[in-house]
C-alpha cells in the first residue's frame, strides 16, 4: 500500500487464508496484458516507446521508495483502456529500509526468485548480493527487445533450464536491427544497454533509461522511422541486404573483417600470400560471404523473415559450393549453426554442427580441441531437441577424449552438457556427480521460478 502512483496497481489490502495462502486486495484495472496488446495490432514504434517511458517511471518511483519488483514481464504490465501502463504483482519484490534508487534484493543464499526469460544473469546463479534496481532494468531490456523485433533475445525452453541459463549467461543478444533496419540505432542502443551480462553496464536507474527513450522517440517521430517490415515497401536494395548480412555475421564471430579485408585486398595479394592464409580457412571463407553478398537479389529474401532467409540462402550456397577448402567449409559451418541456434532453428543447428564436427575430425583428429568443442555444440542442440539417444554419445565421448587429452578448457563444457543429458535421460546421480565437479553453479530448481 505504500506505493502510490499512477502507473502501478494500489494494493489495498494483504492477508492470508486459513490454510495459509496469501491474499492480496488490489485496484481493479481495466486493461490488456502487454504482450497482447503488441500482438493485438501492428503499433508504430513511437507509441512502443511511449509505453515503456511510463513503465520505466513506475518502476523508478517503485525503486526511490526501496522496492525491487524482480518479476517484471508482460503478463504483469497491463495497457489501461487510456492506454497507460499498469505495473502489478508485486508479491516477490524485495525491499530494504533505506531509500535510494539502487535498492538492493536480499534472499535467503542461492534462491533464484523470478521468471526464468525475464530473469537477469545475477537472478538466474542466484547471486542476491548483486540484485538492485538495475536487475529489473534487465527485465524491461527483455520486453524491450521483444516489443520492437517480435522475439526473445536468446532462445529459452522453461523445460531446458541448464541450456536457458547459459544463454542468458553466456550469449550475446543479436542486434534488434540485424533483423529490421527500420529501428533506429538510438533504439538498438537502449534495448543492448538494459541487457548487459555486467549490472554496472546498465543504465544506473530507471529514470536514466526513461530519459534515453524520451530522446528515442522524439527521433521516431521526426525522421517516420521504425516501420515494421511486414508494412514497409518489399523492394530490398543490394547494398542494404548486404548491410543486414554483415550484421549478424559480424557479430560475436569477427567475420565482418575478414569480409572487408578480403575485399579490399584481393587484387594486391599474391598468391603465395593467399595460400598462406587458405591455410586455416580464413581467406576462402571471407571469399564465400563476399561473392554471397555481391550476388543477392530481392528475390533471396523474404521481407518477413530477412536474417533466417538469408541464412537459408548461405546455406543453399554452400552445398553447391565445390571450390572451398575443407578448413573454409567447416568455418562457414560452425558460423550457420551458430546463428541457427540463436535464432531458435535447431535441426538446422544440429545439421551444420554436425558437418563441422565431421571436417574437423577428418582434418584435426578426433581428440583436437577444436574438434571437441564442435561435438559438444553439437550434443548440446541434440539435447534441445530432445534427441537424447545421439546427444548422449556425442557428449560422453567428447568428455572422455577431452579429459583424456587434458583439454581443460573444453572438459568443463562436455562435462555439464553431459550432466544436462543424463538428467534428462533420468540418471540423476551420474547427472549430481558430474555437477559436482564442476565450478559453476546449480542448476535452477523447478520451484524456484514462477
Amino acid at each position: 500500500a505504500r506505493l502510490q502512483h499512477p502507473g502501478i496497481a494500489t494494493i489495498y489490502d494483504v492477508g492470508e487464508t486459513d490454510d495459509g495462502r496469501r491474499t492480496i486486495a488490489m485496484e481493479l484495472v481495466e486493461g490488456t496484458r502487454l504482450d497482447r496488446w503488441l500482438a493485438a495490432e501492428e503499433r508504430p514504434l513511437h507509441r512502443k516507446l511511449e509505453l515503456f517511458r511510463g513503465i520505466c517511471a513506475a518502476v523508478h518511483y517503485a525503486h526511490l521508495q526501496g522496492v525491487v519488483h524482480r518479476d517484471l514481464k508482460p503478463t504483469n504490465i497491463l495497457v489501461d483502456r487510456g492506454g497507460d501502463p499498469k505495473v502489478l504483482d508485486f508479491g516477490l519484490a524485495q525491499h530494504r529500509a533505506a531509500e535510494g534508487p539502487l535498492a538492493v534484493a536480499r534472499e535467503g543464499a542461492g534462491r533464484r526468485i523470478g521468471t526464468l526469460p525475464y530473469m537477469s544473469p545475477e537472478q538466474v546463479t542466484g547471486r542476491f548480493e548483486e540484485v538492485d534496481a538495475r536487475s529489473d532494468l534487465y527485465s524491461i531490456g527483455v520486453m524491450l527487445y521483444q516489443a520492437v523485433t517480435g522475439r526473445l533475445p536468446y532462445p529459452i525452453h522453461a523445460d531446458r533450464k541448464a541450456e536457458a541459463v547459459r544463454s542468458i549467461c553466456e550469449l550475446i543478444p543479436t542486434p534488434p536491427r540485424a533483423f529490421d533496419r527500420t529501428i533506429p540505432p538510438i533504439v538498438e542502443e537502449i534495448v543492448l544497454r538494459a541487457l548487459r551480462k555486467d549490472p554496472s553496464e546498465r543504465y544506473t536507474s530507471a529514470a536514466e533509461m526513461q530519459d534515453d527513450l524520451e530522446r528515442a522517440g522524439a527521433t521516431v517521430a521526426a525522421s517516420g522511422a521504425g516501420a515494421s517490415v511486414l508494412t514497409r515497401p518489399t523492394t530490398w536494395s543490394p547494398p542494404y541486404l548486404a548491410s543486414v548480412l554483415l550484421a549478424f555475421v559480424a557479430l560475436g564471430l569477427g567475420l565482418g573483417a575478414a569480409i572487408t579485408e578480403f575485399q579490399i585486398d584481393r587484387r594486391m595479394r599474391s598468391q603465395a600470400a593467399a595460400a598462406a592464409e587458405e591455410d586455416d580457412g580464413t581467406f576462402g571463407t571471407g571469399r564465400f560471404f563476399s561473392d554471397c553478398i555481391a550476388d543477392l537479389g530481392p528475390d533471396d529474401i523474404d521481407p518477413a523473415r530477412p536474417v533466417e532467409s538469408l541464412l537459408d540462402h548461405l546455406a543453399g550456397r554452400l552445398e553447391a559450393e565445390s571450390g572451398l577448402s575443407p578448413r573454409s567449409r567447416m568455418k562457414i559451418h560452425t558460423i550457420l549453426a551458430k546463428r541457427y541456434r540463436a535464432l531458435d532453428r535447431l535441426d538446422s543447428a544440429a545439421r551444420h554442427f554436425g558437418r563441422a564436427w565431421e571436417l574437423r575430425r577428418d582434418d584435426f583428429g578426433p581428440a583436437d580441441s577444436r574438434t571437441l568443442n564442435a561435438r559438444v555444440g553439437l550434443a548440446s542442440v541434440l539435447l534441445q531437441l530432445g534427441r537424447l539417444d545421439e546427444a548422449e554419445p556425442h557428449a560422453r565421448q567428447a568428455l572422455h577424449e577431452a579429459e583424456q587429452a587434458g583439454l581443460e578448457l573444453v572438459v568443463p563444457r562436455a562435462r555439464r552438457v553431459l550432466a544436462n543429458v543424463a538428467e534428462a535421460l533420468g540418471h540423476e546421480q551420474e547427472a549430481a556427480s558430474l555437477r559436482a565437479a564442476l565450478d559453476a553453479p546449480p542448476d535452477l530448481d523447478a520451484d524456484a521460478i514462477d
